[in-house]
């Protein structure tokens, strides 16, 4: 009974941490429950480190695959039959720009997490939130430029079919 209180005080002080974006300095209480609490922080930062790099690869890879196997050989396929267009060319450019982001912008992201899994949370959990804190920065850029790339994939679908509907 007593284990299971205390997994929960500490998943809720992970899941604040990790969700919450005060404006504030830390409390007293917030710093010391940091400091109690980092062997269990770190460990659960090492996990996140570890699903976050297997998401990396299959976005890499699954954006590679739309980049090499259908925007760039459609685009291809249509100027050599002399009939290019504009919209499908400018959304295959974008995606391969954003593409280029997303892979700068993860690697930012990688580097900021891993320094903060190797920050000593125990001795200065007053940096160690702050380092949170643009690692989180860093993690809803990242999330951004996957919303973009959606948001993209979804035009390249309507473009296409615009095509289709137009022969």
């Amino acid at each position: 009974m007593k284990r299971s209180s205390v997994l929960v005080v500490i998943a809720m002080i992970f899941t604040t941490l990790l969700v919450a974006t005060p404006t504030h300095a830390l409390t007293d209480d917030q710093s010391g429950a940091i400091s109690q609490n980092c062997g269990t922080i770190r460990q659960s930062l090492h996990q996140l480190q570890r699903a976050d790099s297997r998401t990396r690869v299959y976005l890499g890879t699954s954006y590679e695959t739309i980049i090499s196997s259908f925007m760039n050989p459609l685009v291809t396929r249509l100027d050599k039959n002399g009939s290019s267009n504009a919209a499908l060319t400018a959304t295959a450019s974008e995606f391969t720009t954003t593409r280029n982001d997303f892979a700068l912008t993860f690697t930012n992201y990688q580097k900021s997490l891993e320094e903060l899994v190797n920050y000593d949370c125990q001795s200065d959990p007053d940096g160690f939130y702050d380092k949170l804190q643009s690692t989180r920065s860093e993690r809803a850029n990242l999330n951004q430029i996957t919303i973009q790339m959606r948001s993209l994939i979804t035009q390249q679908i309507s473009n296409v079919t615009a095509l289709k509907e137009s022969l």
